[in-house]
């Protein structure tokens, strides 16, 4: 009684312990966003427009955190420098 409580036991926890990779297997195909390029795209078509040597002065999170990474990790368009004016308030 004792064995089979302490292997029913521990059968339980492995079931535990496995739902949550059988949920992410499941659901991975439908929640991978890797292959989404739209905030890229919203980026390169504002810095593209811009001339050079440009103050870009941005007031939305969406336009800093895109035109940020593409410039910062992407390196494009290094010659403008973008302004947050939330944050200079």
């Amino acid at each position: 009684s004792s064995k089979l409580s302490s292997l029913l036991g521990k059968l339980i926890a492995l079931a535990i312990l496995c739902l949550p990779l059988f949920a992410h297997k499941q659901n991975y195909s439908i929640s991978d966003q890797s292959d989404t390029m739209h905030f890229r795209n919203y980026a390169l078509s504002i810095l593209d427009t811009l001339p050079m040597n440009s103050l870009f002065i941005i007031n939305y999170d969406q336009q800093w955190t895109s035109i940020r990474y593409m410039q910062e990790c992407e390196g494009v368009r290094p010659d403008i420098t973008s302004v947050n004016l939330s944050m200079m308030s």
